[in-house]
């Protein structure tokens, strides 16, 4: 059983605890359960610039499962998710004008699949069912922002619900010393107030070695994707519902090539991703409200490259890079335009020796674009600086089951742009300065 106690404090304003709880009944039998809070304040004048005002965002999750497997193939789980979060979203700090926000969302199902094994192939089958429910009130101030402007009346968003019910299955197959063929598939039943799907999903995979050192490999297979009922019905001052929205499809290829030997590892991957209905987050010009679309078309070509190496058994470090062109048309008939990010670089260092570790990780990513949409037109805004993801992990076992920790995300403390909302870069989101999170772990 582990128990993890960490909390992030930034200067009052950021706090986030996380409890972890295992439990072993016996070699079959296992119950896990895991609680996430994050907490966020600030104060800020109004858009008025006049009345000082309070921000707060209050995030709880809880995940449990009981999960059964045995020697004869068979695994099942029953879980149980809810988030729930309460924002008044801006209020003076005396209120007597007050703007909350209220949600909800919970998922419950089980899932079980058995496998069986010979010689030369192994199968699996498995079904699961899934029931999802989400809902949301919330009471808004009349002018976006502004504390002395009348509250709206109460809103009311749900109950929605959604059922999922799966068939799933895979065959994998030696077709002779070196190749072995996997195929799988999957057939969804989704039941909800945004339709109803049947979609079957398949994937074929190929591997061949040439010798225990090295191996190609190719897959190809569908995929699906349904929108969030937030994204379907939720609405505020800044933020416009989307009830038409459709599901996404689309079609994965990938090609690669492993090397393994003597504790180095390296792995390059040549992909192409096209989906049909893409749901997207995007800003309207006109009003600067947000809302969620689907663009007729999104596509992606690049390749991957990943390097990993063994200096000795306390020292690994790797690099790699990822090289892409990924383009959306957002309507039948119109130009490709560039978005996301077309390159990614990434890097990082472990070191263990005893009771000590301590991990690096640094992540680079440039030439990045934004898209704006709106009846008229839709505009591409390059981002004018890159993006460096930098976190720093150091543990210490200072007894037989205990292990203190000590994290740093944006070790740097870099006011770098995580995106860019409207139309240009005076609309900017900046990344979160240097935080500090410190945790103790006990297994027992």
């Amino acid at each position: 059983m582990v128990l993890l106690f960490p909390t992030i404090l930034d200067l009052a304003t950021v706090k986030k605890d996380h409890l972890a709880f295992n439990y072993k009944f016996d070699d079959r039998f296992k119950f896990s359960y895991m609680f996430n809070k994050k907490k966020y304040t600030t104060n800020y004048n109004d858009v008025n610039e006049n009345i000082l005002q309070h921000f707060m965002y209050d995030d709880r999750e809880h995940y449990a499962q009981i999960a059964y497997n045995d020697e004869n193939g068979w695994d099942a789980k029953i879980y149980y998710n809810q988030r729930r979060i309460e924002n008044p979203d801006y209020y003076v700090v005396n209120p007597t004008n007050v703007e909350w926000e209220k949600s909800d969302h919970k998922q419950y199902g089980l899932d079980t699949k058995k496998v069986w094994r010979s010689d030369k192939a192994t199968g699996l089958i498995g079904i699961s069912a899934k029931r999802e429910t989400y809902k949301n009130d919330n009471q808004k101030f009349k002018t976006f922002g502004d504390s002395s402007s009348i509250l709206k009346d109460p809103a009311h968003f749900g109950t929605y619900a959604l059922n999922n019910y799966s068939v799933y299955g895979s065959y994998d197959r030696k077709l002779s010393r070196a190749t072995n063929i996997i195929f799988s598939a999957r057939e969804d039943l989704i039941r909800s107030e945004a339709g109803d799907y049947n979609e079957f999903l398949p994937q074929i995979q190929a591997i061949t070695k040439f010798d225990e050192h090295n191996s190609v490999y190719a897959s190809v297979g569908k995929s699906f994707r349904m929108p969030t009922f937030r994204n379907l019905y939720y609405a505020s001052s800044v933020v416009v519902p989307n009830p038409d929205l459709e599901a996404e499809h689309g079609w994965n290829y990938e090609i690669g090539y492993k090397y393994s030997e003597n504790g180095r590892r390296l792995n390059l991957t040549a992909f192409r991703i096209d989906i049909k209905d893409q749901i997207v987050a995007v800003k309207n010009l006109v009003d600067n409200q947000s809302y969620q679309t689907n663009a007729a078309k999104y596509r992606n070509t690049g390749i991957e490259l990943r390097y990993e190496q063994d200096v000795d058994k306390h020292f690994t470090y790797n690099v790699g890079a990822v090289f892409a062109k990924p383009q959306r048309m957002y309507k039948e008939g119109q130009a490709w335009i560039d978005t996301l990010g077309r390159y990614q670089i990434n890097g990082g260092v472990n070191y263990v020796n005893r009771d000590f570790s301590a991990a690096l990780n640094l992540s680079y990513w440039g030439n990045r674009f934004k898209n704006g949409v709106s009846s008229e037109k839709i505009t591409v805004t390059e981002i004018s600086s890159p993006l460096l993801v930098s976190n720093l992990h150091l543990g210490y076992n200072v007894a037989k089951n205990v292990t203190a920790t000590f994290d740093v995300d944006n070790l740097f403390n870099r006011k770098d742009i995580a995106n860019v909302g409207g139309t240009s870069n005076n609309n900017l989101y900046y990344t979160m300065g240097r935080t500090f999170r410190v945790g103790v772990n006990y297994n027992f």
